[in-house]
């Protein structure tokens, strides 16, 4: 009881079994099957019950998808393209992805070339924790995480209001 008075807990543990085999990504929308990124976390219900990974962070393990959630809303998503090399518990992503009006491969074969050319040139590139490539947009963020320099393992969106 304490927990639902502060909001502790897993605020998807009621919602009904999931409903969706498929997610389809839109990166430049921010969106997951249309829901975007600040709209109320219940609008994915039909993603099912999540596990959580921690206390602002809820795991779709059988859509390889996760998302970060604060006062209600979805603050940012990550879809995990190997769930193999995440550290996330989950399997691999299953969808389709958007982003730049291309689609990518959900098996994350997309090397640093091929986003750039489909990106252009405005990228942040960190190498401290292996190869992470940034494109800042005027709503949104993107993070690709690579595992290898030719597989991507996450991709990120986060609201730059967030």
């Amino acid at each position: 009881m304490l927990k639902r008075l502060f909001g502790r807990g897993n605020p998807t543990r009621d919602w009904p079994r999931r409903q969706v085999e498929w997610v389809t990504a839109d990166l430049d929308a921010g969106s997951l099957n249309g829901v975007r990124l600040g709209e109320p976390l219940e609008r994915l219900q039909f993603f099912g019950p999540g596990e959580p990974f921690d206390a602002a962070m809820l795991v779709f393990p059988e859509l390889g998808v996760a998302v970060e959630h604060a006062g209600g809303r979805l603050e940012s998503f990550c879809l995990i393209l190997s769930g193999e090399a995440s550290d996330f518990d989950s399997g691999s992503f299953r969808g389709r992805i958007r982003f730049r009006e291309c689609e990518l491969p959900a098996d994350g074969a997309v090397s640093e070339a091929d986003l750039t050319s489909i990106a252009g040139a405005e990228v942040d590139r960190n190498t401290a924790h292996g190869l992470t490539l940034s494109y800042d947009g005027v709503d949104m963020t993107h993070e690709f995480d690579f595992y290898d320099g030719e597989h991507v393992v996450e991709i990120w969106a986060y609201g730059n209001d967030a």
